[in-house]
């Protein structure tokens, strides 16, 4: 990672930590700071698949912000020091658990809404 992208994180983050994370602004961020992260691995084809599926699970990712928006700032803190040290092998470890506990964060609330309206679930 470029001493200009880690900037770039810094600041993205740090313009995250002021603002609503419910808010458009914080969701543009948000994609803002992915993209700086995913943008090092130099693969252009894996970084525009990342951007169809992100654009695919949006109004998932809206739900799962209200849901632990402040996991999730804490989570990028994570992820920035870990570039901030160069440590290549953890940050794509983080990333991925960073995206699984909103993932699963937006199960569990579907799960919950759907036992609110006394419907089942489908079991795996």
């Amino acid at each position: 990672m470029t001493d200009q992208a880690l900037d770039e994180l810094r600041a993205l983050h740090e313009r995250m930590s002021s603002i609503d994370r419910t808010s458009d602004e914080w969701v543009a961020l948000n994609q803002s700071f992915h993209e700086t992260v995913y943008g090092t691995c130099g693969w252009p084809h894996l970084i525009e698949l990342i951007r169809v599926e992100r654009r695919r699970v949006m109004r998932y990712l809206r739900i799962s912000l209200r849901l632990s928006g402040r996991d999730a700032h804490e989570e990028h803190a994570q992820i920035l020091r870990a570039c901030e040290r160069r440590e290549a092998d953890l940050v794509p470890i983080l990333v991925a658990k960073h995206i699984m506990r909103i993932a699963e964060s937006v199960i569990e609330y579907i799960n919950q809404q759907t036992s609110a309206l006394g419907l089942s679930t489908p079991q795996a």
